[in-house]
């Protein structure tokens, strides 16, 4: 987080959106495809403890998410049908 240039999301091999650090910054979330090269519209989300742990899933969506804030232990996202 202290270079420039973008860099991957560590232990994750996908390509994630809508990334979101808790308040902390000791922890991120980010949405990703259900699974990769699948027609399908689900997203799920996962979280990061630390940089050497792996994903772990929080839940999936029926829909992309269109922006994500973490505030008081909640992940709220917006959706369109």
């Amino acid at each position: 987080m202290d270079q420039l240039e973008a860099q991957p999301i560590r232990g994750t091999h996908e390509d994630p959106s809508e990334p979101v650090f808790s308040p902390d910054g000791q922890r991120d979330a980010y949405f990703a495809p259900a699974a990769i090269g699948s027609a399908s519209s689900e997203f799920r989300s996962e979280k990061l403890p630390s940089p050497e742990a792996h994903p772990s899933r929080l839940g999936r969506t029926a829909s992309p998410p269109n922006g994500a804030s973490w505030r008081n232990g909640l992940i709220v996202f917006g959706s369109t049908p």
